[in-house]
Protein backbone atom coordinates (compact mmCIF):
# COMPACT_ATOMS: atom_id res chain seq x y z
CA UNK A 1 0.00 0.00 0.00
CA UNK A 2 1.34 3.63 -0.80
CA UNK A 3 0.78 6.80 -1.66
CA UNK A 4 2.13 9.21 -4.27
CA UNK A 5 2.15 12.61 -4.62
CA UNK A 6 4.14 14.29 -7.63
CA UNK A 7 4.52 18.23 -8.49
CA UNK A 8 4.06 18.93 -12.04
CA UNK A 9 5.32 15.36 -12.76
CA UNK A 10 8.86 16.09 -12.13
CA UNK A 11 9.09 15.88 -8.07
CA UNK A 12 7.53 12.77 -6.62
CA UNK A 13 6.83 11.96 -2.76
CA UNK A 14 6.46 8.82 -2.12
CA UNK A 15 5.54 7.19 1.08
CA UNK A 16 4.43 3.00 1.44
CA UNK A 17 3.58 0.35 3.79
CA UNK A 18 4.87 -3.39 3.34
CA UNK A 19 3.34 -6.23 5.68
CA UNK A 20 5.52 -9.15 6.06
CA UNK A 21 3.76 -12.15 4.14
CA UNK A 22 6.01 -14.76 5.52
CA UNK A 23 7.80 -13.38 8.86
CA UNK A 24 6.17 -10.04 10.75
CA UNK A 25 9.75 -9.10 10.86
CA UNK A 26 9.53 -8.21 7.20
CA UNK A 27 7.27 -5.35 7.59
CA UNK A 28 7.92 -1.62 6.98
CA UNK A 29 7.80 1.79 5.98
CA UNK A 30 9.01 3.29 3.24
CA UNK A 31 9.94 6.87 2.78
CA UNK A 32 10.64 8.51 -0.36
CA UNK A 33 11.60 10.93 -2.91
CA UNK A 34 12.30 11.15 -6.78
CA UNK A 35 12.99 13.14 -9.62
CA UNK A 36 11.85 13.03 -13.30
CA UNK A 37 13.62 14.53 -15.97
CA UNK A 38 13.83 14.09 -19.54
CA UNK A 39 16.77 11.58 -19.35
CA UNK A 40 17.00 10.76 -15.93
CA UNK A 41 15.06 9.29 -13.37
CA UNK A 42 16.55 9.84 -9.61
CA UNK A 43 14.91 8.21 -6.69
CA UNK A 44 16.02 8.14 -3.12
CA UNK A 45 13.95 6.42 -0.38
CA UNK A 46 14.35 5.12 3.08
CA UNK A 47 12.75 2.17 4.74
CA UNK A 48 11.74 1.41 8.44
CA UNK A 49 11.30 -1.49 9.87
CA UNK A 50 8.62 -2.10 12.33
CA UNK A 51 9.36 -5.12 14.07
CA UNK A 52 11.70 -4.61 17.00
CA UNK A 53 13.52 -7.88 15.68
CA UNK A 54 16.34 -7.58 13.34
CA UNK A 55 15.86 -7.22 9.74
CA UNK A 56 18.50 -5.97 7.09
CA UNK A 57 15.54 -4.24 5.43
CA UNK A 58 15.50 -2.66 8.67
CA UNK A 59 17.27 1.34 8.52
CA UNK A 60 18.33 0.99 4.73
CA UNK A 61 18.47 3.67 2.08
CA UNK A 62 17.73 2.62 -1.48
CA UNK A 63 18.47 4.27 -4.00
CA UNK A 64 17.56 4.00 -7.78
CA UNK A 65 18.76 5.36 -11.10
CA UNK A 66 16.74 5.16 -14.40
CA UNK A 67 18.18 5.80 -17.95
CA UNK A 68 15.08 6.91 -20.71
CA UNK A 69 16.99 5.73 -23.61
CA UNK A 70 14.02 5.90 -26.03
CA UNK A 71 14.84 9.78 -25.41
CA UNK A 72 18.42 9.29 -25.56
CA UNK A 73 18.81 7.56 -28.82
Amino acid sequence: MGLEFAYKEKLIARSGYSHGINRLTDSFVSIGVGFKGKYVDLDVASLLGLSEEENPIREKLRVSLSLNLEEIL
